[in-house]
């Protein structure tokens, strides 16, 4: 079980051991004060929705190839056969990614009392951020959650990534702080079908509950038509 937003059930804390304990720790403290601040105005049932964009027709994704923390490849194969959540992000991100990632790691919750574990969709996190990401990337994504992965590579990759999944990325203050340098990227989470297609995004901050809803309907919607076209 994954760290929980508030008001999202119980949760587990984890710092990984080969990581300084006070830079975990601050993940944990951005999130939560994120999410106190962002859960002010989703809170509420009444009030929550989910700023979503749903294709009329999905759109086909390019191949690229990245690398998940194993080692093990990590490109559009990956992405057949089941539903995907897919967010851009970098591990030094100081607020929206780990925000998002927490953010998601309670709708994983709720989407578990709403579709079977085939239908539940896997959450990826593409790390931008070669440099930096491909040393922690696989426990970064682990304190979020254990069903979560991670994958980056080389950056002509994973700008093939970055494009097909309608997403954008750029670097400022590199060239003069190779340490420190911040980082731009879109925040949506593009939403994969079982084919390999971008049937559309969602934007956080997300209710749990309410995007859960969303996504188990979008998967239904879609089992339905397919069933229809057999």
């Amino acid at each position: 079980m994954s760290k929980a937003l508030p008001n999202a059930g119980p949760s587990k804390r984890r710092t990984p051991a080969s990581q300084p304990r006070r830079r975990f720790l601050n993940l944990g403290l951005c999130a939560l004060g994120l999410a106190a601040v962002f859960g002010a105005t989703q809170i509420q049932p009444a009030q929550a929705r989910v700023d979503s964009n749903i294709y009329s027709t999905p759109k086909s994704l390019s191949e690229f190839k990245l690398q998940q923390a194993s080692g093990a490849a990590f490109g559009l194969e990956n992405l057949k056969g089941k539903w995907s959540l897919i967010v851009l992000g970098y591990t030094h991100c100081p607020d929206v990614c780990p925000f998002t990632l927490q953010n998601l790691a309670a709708v994983e919750e709720e989407l578990s009392l709403r579709v079977s574990p085939a239908r539940k969709p896997q959450v990826v996190f593409i790390g931008v951020d070669p440099d930096r990401d491909h040393k922690i990337i696989g426990e970064y994504v682990k304190y979020f959650s254990d069903d979560f992965l991670g994958a980056t590579g080389e950056w002509s990759e994973i700008s093939k990534a970055v494009e097909t999944l309608g997403g954008f990325v750029r670097y400022e203050g590199k060239d003069k702080d190779p340490e420190g340098y911040k980082v731009f990227h879109s925040a949506n989470i593009a939403i994969i079908d079982p084919q390999g297609r971008r049937v559309g995004s969602v934007n956080p901050p997300l209710q749990p509950a309410e995007a859960a809803d969303f996504i188990a309907a979008l998967i239904a919607k879609s089992a339905r038509e397919a069933a229809a076209k057999n």
